[in-house]
């Protein structure tokens, strides 16, 4: 005679397999993507403040071409740092879409002038990629690179972007 074999083993085998998988699910990385010009580009979520309108911005007599000028932002003066100059891009067009990303790092921030904010993504991690061929005088300080949508997505790094603004308002 045949012995039967017991499913209760298969039971909580499948209940520990849903357990095992619950703890190698994948944390995801928050980023909010926008273009400039034709080009895709994103920043950390964790550096982003807020995403305001385009509001009054007054110039800076002597301030350096990427930077716009400063804005009043709910009381906060907050300077405003144009990428595509920072970038070496051509000069847009206005568009409604355009919107400024304030980011934050270290107690300093600075609103980025961009031409439409596309989305807040959640990509899980493993699909970042380091940066490819990138020097010490990249014009953009890309951090990783992933693809999103179809799109190759080179997140900046915030904290870089702050330290070009600020090492140039305290070199004049």
């Amino acid at each position: 005679m045949e012995e039967k074999k017991d499913d209760k083993p298969k039971l909580a085998l499948r209940i520990e397999d849903i357990y095992n998988q619950q703890e190698e699910k994948e944390e995801d990385r928050r980023v909010i993507i926008f273009r400039l010009a034709d080009e895709f580009y994103g920043l950390d979520l964790s550096y982003v403040k807020e995403v305001a309108f385009t509001s009054r911005i007054t110039r800076v007599p002597f301030a350096d071409g990427h930077i716009l000028g400063v804005m009043n932002l709910r009381g906060d003066i907050i300077s405003v740092t144009d990428l595509r100059v920072l970038f070496s891009l051509k000069a847009g067009q206005e568009s409604e879409e355009k919107r400024m990303i304030v980011i934050e790092h270290e107690m300093l921030s600075t609103a980025l002038w961009v031409d439409q904010v596309v989305e807040i993504a959640e990509i899980p991690v493993s699909k970042f990629q380091e940066a490819a061929m990138l020097t010490e005088k990249s014009l953009i300080p890309v951090e990783s690179q992933v693809e999103w949508n179809g799109h190759l997505i080179a997140v900046i790094d915030s904290a870089i972007i702050i330290q070009k603004t600020r090492l140039k308002a305290e070199n004049d």
